[in-house]
């Protein structure tokens, strides 16, 4: 993923003046961390108050990069000297501002603004157009907060929020603050609706900004699979399963523990220390010798230490099977397993085609893993043209992970008998939310149900939501 490389969030306060002066290695931090930008690399700040900001010297105010109503919400940039203390003027005295900095790689380019005012709750607000390749979109939104009991948060319809914070009122307005961002996008333009969410005593329309850079330098190492794990099946009637974290795994590693039962109403309990992602059935109808309805869940672990993870419980099962999968990431990101989603196949057919219930947002270097209970082990040869598929616009690189036999499932010939399949897809470029599929031929009756689970790694970065009184 290509992403800032230094961000600070900083509360400038009322001090009793018209001129606020920013030094990014010091003052009151809101979120992030401060530092000393490095010379050569591209500053990008969006500032919010309730007073308008004249642009620092040697600073860039962009076409587009100014929303002027009830508040001032800029953006400017520059190309670092070091350093980069730099001072800006109000309209009025005494007013809090809050100066959101990110620092990006040399050769880094800012790619353009957009702005809009007076923007509904839930408005789209403005779109940043004309983008080329692949670019980093913010999307910003200030709001007034003229009373001590202002309150309100932001959500945004996409990206992941980096700062949502307010000072209230005190002898002078205050603001609401929050921004959005969208890694790798390929999107020539892009818009993101904000929904302000419990707002008391602040403006009824809101100031927004998009704006997008197109990030130059060192590529964190991508997604890859660490090591594949073997499958291991529960004999007829038993209720335990042990399977283990395939030899290889590391720290910083995300394990995919993938289980199939039948029937559907089997409870499985998560393991310890495992995080459940979710499970779905695909119907009701009563188990029966490769017939009958089931149930997929998945769990993620990360840091797993290789072996077997301890029993899993599960109650009543007749046939039921598990694998666990891991997979690395570049050790300076954090993993972002946040987006699922579950889709089935209900009537038995030959041929096996299931849609999610809701598209990932993918991103180029995304991966998206599923996982696929059937209800037979007919057709012992296995299916043939397992792919994930969907997510229009993406382009995916779809592997079938052995699990435990060549011809990459999970059999499971005692019992009702069923079977378990894992493909994952690397989104090797372009972005879609779009369902993804999960398909294959099986030259025999069957049915089942299918989990996907998009993997990301994410910059790291301290979240807080701030309500500043005494600024």
């Amino acid at each position: 993923m290509a992403t800032w490389i230094n961000h600070v969030a900083i509360a400038a306060p009322r001090n009793g003046t018209t001129t606020h002066t920013v030094d990014p290695s010091s003052g009151t931090v809101v979120t992030g961390t401060l530092f000393t930008p490095t010379a050569g690399s591209l500053l990008v700040v969006s500032v919010e108050g309730a007073v308008t900001s004249t642009t620092p010297a040697g600073w860039t105010l962009p076409s587009g990069g100014s929303a002027i109503n009830f508040t001032g919400l800029y953006v400017w940039w520059r190309t670092a000297a070091g350093g980069d203390t730099f001072s800006t003027t109000h309209n009025s005295a005494n007013y809090p501002a809050v100066f959101d900095i990110y620092e990006f790689p040399a050769g880094s380019t800012f790619s353009g603004a957009a702005a809009s005012t007076a923007v509904a709750s839930g408005g789209a607000g403005p779109s940043v157009a004309s983008l080329t390749g692949t670019n980093f979109i913010m999307g910003s939104v200030g709001n007034e907060a003229f009373s001590t009991s202002s309150s309100g948060t932001v959500g945004w319809a996409s990206g992941v929020e980096a700062i949502d914070t307010l000072a209230v009122f005190a002898t002078t307005s205050g603001y609401l603050y929050s921004l959005t961002y969208l890694e790798d996008s390929a999107l020539t333009s892009s818009s993101i609706a904000a929904t302000i969410s419990g707002a008391s005593n602040l403006q009824a329309t809101y100031e927004r900004l998009m704006f997008a850079v197109k990030v130059s330098g060192a590529i964190p190492a991508a997604i890859a699979l660490r090591a594949a794990g073997t499958s291991t099946a529960v004999a007829a009637t038993a209720t335990t399963l042990n399977p283990a974290v395939p030899a290889g795994t590391t720290t910083g590693d995300l394990s995919v523990l993938c289980v199939e039962a039948k029937p559907y109403t089997t409870a499985i309990t998560t393991p310890s220390g495992w995080t459940k992602i979710g499970e779905t059935t695909n119907g009701t109808t009563v188990s029966g010798i490769d017939t009958g309805s089931m149930k997929v869940a998945m769990y993620v672990k990360e840091s797993a230490t290789p072996g077997a993870i301890g029993a899993i419980t599960m109650a009543t099962p007749d046939s039921a099977c598990a694998v666990i999968h891991s997979y690395s990431k570049d050790p300076s990101y954090a993993w972002n397993y946040s987006a699922f989603t579950t889709g089935s196949q209900t009537t038995n057919q030959a041929n096996y085609s299931a849609t999610g219930a809701a598209g990932l947002a993918v991103a180029a270097d995304d991966w998206v893993v599923a996982a696929t209970a059937v209800n037979t082990d007919l057709a012992v040869g296995g299916p043939s043209a397992q792919s994930i598929g969907g997510m229009s616009g993406a382009t995916l690189a779809v592997s079938v992970r052995t699990a435990g036999t060549s011809d990459g499932q999970g059999l499971v010939t005692t019992g009702n008998d069923s079977r378990l399949m894992v493909v994952d897809a690397d989104v090797t470029a372009g972005s879609s939310n779009s369902a993804p599929t999960m398909t294959y031929t099986l030259g025999s009756s069957s049915s089942g149900a299918s989990i996907w689970l998009r993997l990301r790694e994410v910059a790291p970065f301290v979240l807080l939501m701030s309500q500043m009184t005494g600024y």
